[in-house]
């Protein structure tokens, strides 16, 4: 007669099998707390099938800890986890009240610290003039360092026109077209480092100070302690320019070295872009690395020095740099769209995504011309997730002004000075409703 804790292990090694049998041993290991996912995630995390482990014989001291410790990743529990408030992967900005979203759809652990992963975030379509993102309105979210260029007559703007990406200095100047000159703050936003999980910050110059690393090693450095160094990057035996070599706290060294850019909303007469050096090559301090595959501007493939592969296909005709699906050991994720926006994410046990994102990406809030008088009351829609699991989420976001205190009423500009006014419009969330199958 099999025990509880017994019945709960079903395992072909034999060495785990025959641990089995030792029932003390198995319900401590069985009581044991499970590995927690990460937060904001309903990912499925696919692990290696033909990671058997273990052995026959009679187990020794060794082999018993072995096989406890084969045990203990393959142990699952019957109690279900239960979804949090945030599990549509919603972040809120306390000081605007503006909503993004983003989400880790599937995970696969590596034999090392290097994360492999499919993540998306939410842009919005006016975040592209061209509807060119990788998912619709959403993003594929891999790391990159991000800034936005514009094309004049004169080519390229700044620093990244210039082939001097990672290592210039100077500052952005201003740009006279048709009669128009624009100042910096109208089409450049600075150079931001972005690795999903781990930071989002301004590239900022490297003082000399030595604080966080020497300025002639590494000239730009983030508040988070990343150090940035530089490589000439190379196309058919030819420097075209700078690539970013990202150096992390915790040991981890990212090279961004592919060059791609997005057709942005113009300002006036002036086409602008938002340019991007996405990752190429992560590696830890024991050489193992993850490397990103492109296929022109889209993700082809994450190839990992153990073997392990991520890989994305684009078969949308009207869109082909839509993701529609992306395969981890044969199990696939679909991506399906109606027009230019991402409405739907079907995964391998068959479950789905749904979305309803209302014009939220779609708007953009008032624009007060100086002005701080509200004059008619904002726009208000709805935004409406639906998770795998059956529940909504309800976001009601409205137009809304908010006021500034404790800011100069004139800055100075390469203009000359500029007023400020004494309040702002952004879309912010007024509430948030969660329902489930239960409620309807």
């Amino acid at each position: 007669m099999k025990t509880t804790a017994q019945s709960r292990i079903e395992t072909s090694e034999s060495s785990i099998e025959e641990l089995a049998v030792e029932q003390g041993t198995t319900r401590k290991l069985i009581e044991s707390k499970p590995e927690v996912a990460p937060p904001n995630t309903d990912a499925i995390h696919i692990g290696d099938d033909d990671d058997t482990g273990g052995g026959g014989g009679n187990p020794s001291s060794y082999s018993t800890e072995l096989g406890a410790e084969e045990l203990n990743k393959r142990l699952t529990t019957d109690s279900i986890t239960a979804d949090t408030t945030d599990l549509f992967g919603e972040t809120i900005d306390l000081n605007s009240g503006s909503l993004s979203f983003s989400y880790l759809d599937a995970s696969l652990p590596c034999n090392n610290a290097i994360d492999m992963a499919v993540r998306r975030s939410f842009k919005g379509s006016r975040f592209t003039w061209a509807s060119d993102l990788s998912m619709g309105d959403w993003q594929l979210d891999i790391p990159h360092i991000h800034t936005v260029q514009a094309l004049s007559s004169g080519g390229w703007s700044g620093l990244w026109g210039d082939g001097k990406e990672c290592s210039g200095n100077g500052n952005y100047g201003l740009i006279s077209l048709q009669g128009v000159t624009y100042e910096p703050e109208q089409y450049w936003t600075g150079d931001t480092l972005h690795v999903p999980g781990k930071t989002n910050d301004k590239l900022l110059r490297n003082s000399g100070d030595g604080l966080i690393a020497p300025a002639g090693q590494y000239p730009k450095v983030t508040k988070s302690n990343w150090k940035i160094s530089c490589i000439d990057r190379i196309e058919n035996g030819r420097r075209i320019g700078e690539s970013f070599v990202a150096h992390s706290p915790d040991g981890l060294t990212y090279t961004f070295s592919k060059l791609k850019r997005i057709e942005a909303r113009p300002v006036g007469p002036l086409i602008r872009f938002n340019t991007y050096m996405m990752v190429t090559e992560i590696r830890d301090r024991f050489n193992n690395t993850v490397n990103y595959h492109y296929s022109g501007d889209n993700l082809s493939y994450i190839l990992s020095s153990d073997g392990r592969r991520i890989d994305f296909t684009y078969q949308n005709s009207a869109h082909p740099k839509y993701v529609t699906s992306a395969i981890i050991n044969g199990r696939q994720w679909h991506y399906h769209y109606s027009g230019s926006s991402l409405t739907s994410i079907t995964r391998p046990d068959g479950k789905s995504w749904q979305f309803s994102m209302g014009m939220l990406g779609t708007v953009q809030p008032r624009n007060l011309h100086g002005s701080c008088t509200p004059g008619s009351a904002g726009r208000s829609f709805n935004v409406s997730i639906t998770h795998p699991n059956g529940l909504v989420g309800t976001f009601n976001i409205r137009d809304t002004l908010h006021g500034r205190s404790n800011v100069p009423r004139q800055i100075a500009t390469i203009k000359g000075k500029k007023d400020m006014t004494r309040c702002d419009s952004s879309l912010s969330i007024r509430s948030k409703e969660l329902s489930g199958p239960d409620d309807k």
